[in-house]
């Protein structure tokens, strides 16, 4: 009997999973090493390019990280960990994202953040010193369009 392949999607349907607050496992190289790997991302709005903010776990927490419990995400958290509401990521194009999902949906569509903590991120965006202005009014226009 020949293997089930799982049904990939559409363009349309890869388009409606980046919108803010939906959360993305993508393949990147990201600085300082640049070795590509697969990161989990939140969306958060868009510029020229789609505004991410990566889920991380091995830094050090500090007070514009929202903390993620695994209890509340564990259809992909292993533990406790954190969005970096620091530093927002521009570095895949839509097309690249929209690609990745359209490949290997079941691997890279998580799913979406709470609502409770869309607020918060938007919250927390604008309190950061290291987020351009230009990108905390476009991220903060995301999520109250999405509401």
């Amino acid at each position: 009997m020949p293997a089930l392949v799982p049904r990939g999607i559409t363009r349309e349907e890869a388009s409606t999973n980046i919108g803010p607050g939906k959360i993305l496992y993508l393949f990147t190289a990201l600085p300082p090493r640049l070795i590509p790997s697969d990161k989990y991302f939140v969306v958060v709005g868009f510029d020229e390019y789609p505004l991410l903010l990566k889920v991380n776990s091995k830094e050090k927490l500090i007070p514009n990280h929202l903390v993620l419990k695994k209890s509340i995400y564990s259809s992909f958290l292993k533990y406790d960990s954190f969005l970096d509401c620091d530093r927002v990521w521009y570095i895949l194009s839509y097309e690249e994202i929209v690609g990745q999902l359209i490949s290997d949906p079941q691997k890279r569509i998580i799913g979406e953040i709470l609502k409770d903590h869309a607020r918060i991120i938007v919250s927390k965006v604008n309190s950061s010193r290291s987020i351009a202005l230009r990108h905390k009014e476009i991220i903060t226009n995301a999520f109250k369009a999405a509401n």
